[in-house]
């Protein structure tokens, strides 16, 4: 199924190690913070989404654009069950 080290990042409901950008794909659904939010914040709302664009790494996370449009910085990987 998930044979190039997918797995591990699908282990949970959300996986609590960030992902590279290169793990990553087009219509996973992830768990961001938005691009202008500070990432330390606890006062911040995840995003939950599917990426339609991945920019590349950041140290905030990978920076990424989700199909509803939102820019982030991606925090986990969400299973699809």
């Amino acid at each position: 199924m998930f044979s190039d080290g997918f797995l591990g990042l699908l282990a949970s409901p959300m996986s609590s190690e960030r992902p590279t950008a290169e793990e990553l794909r087009q219509g996973m659904t992830v768990e961001i913070v938005q691009e202008d939010t500070d990432i330390e914040s606890t006062d911040q709302e995840p995003i939950h989404g599917e990426v339609g664009t991945i920019y590349g790494d950041d140290p905030a996370g990978p920076h990424v654009k989700l199909k509803s449009g939102i820019v982030g910085h991606v925090q986990s990987v969400a299973v699809d069950e």
